[in-house]
């Protein structure tokens, strides 16, 4: 997808940066209600623990927070989440499809949130370094799809592999209607014909 991809400049509302958490809870409800708003999806991409910042700080090693963090309070003391469209998918499945990084546009969108303390030593969750350009298309339907695990460009190179096949021609009915098409041509190789039959029994496949 990324040499494919033209991008795009889309700017959307920042996080409630201004507001401190208290917990990691908070900050994680807050922040799935924004990307919902906003039909954005976000991965975590990386975390520190309070153990091991503190460890690192006891021992004069680099921590990310450089003061002592309860440990009970907060499980975490760093956390890094960054666009779906900016990160590769690895393998997750047994084979059944094959692993493309079709989702990938090289998005640079990223929120960084931390534990901080203020003058009086109360210690919170802020948010920095939040990016909130994003360089491809955003929209209600790109977000359900997305949600749904299934990737446009997916549905278009199926690979003639039958399951993927009756996924995007299900999804493609929902969202187009039942008359999604009154002929297919398809190659005189295609294994999967009769998946086409079974779910567009209205459309006409041609060789």
């Amino acid at each position: 997808m990324a040499k494919a991809h033209n991008d795009v400049s889309v700017n959307v509302p920042p996080l409630k940066s201004n507001r401190r958490w208290t917990k990691w809870e908070e900050f994680e409800e807050d922040f799935a209600s924004y990307l919902k708003e906003n039909w954005l999806i976000y991965r975590k991409r990386s975390n520190v623990k309070t153990k091991t910042n503190n460890t690192s700080l006891t021992a004069g090693k680099y921590a990310y927070v450089t003061f002592p963090v309860s440990e009970k309070k907060f499980a975490y003391v760093y956390r890094q989440y960054y666009c779906t469209h900016g990160c590769f998918d690895g393998p997750k499945g047994k084979g059944a499809r094959v692993q493309t990084s079709y989702r990938f546009t090289g998005c640079q969108a990223r929120i960084f949130a931390l534990v901080d303390r203020d003058d009086k030593g109360n210690m919170f969750i802020k948010t920095r370094n939040e990016v909130f350009e994003h360089n491809h298309r955003i929209s209600e339907d790109i977000y359900k799809t997305l949600m749904r695990g299934i990737s446009v460009c997916e549905m278009l190179v199926a690979n003639q592999q039958a399951q993927t096949i009756r996924e995007c021609l299900a999804f493609f009915k929902r969202v187009v209607g039942k008359a999604i098409t009154e002929s297919i041509t398809i190659d005189k190789d295609f294994t999967e014909w009769r998946v086409l039959e079974q779910l567009l029994p209205d459309t006409k496949i041609r060789w």
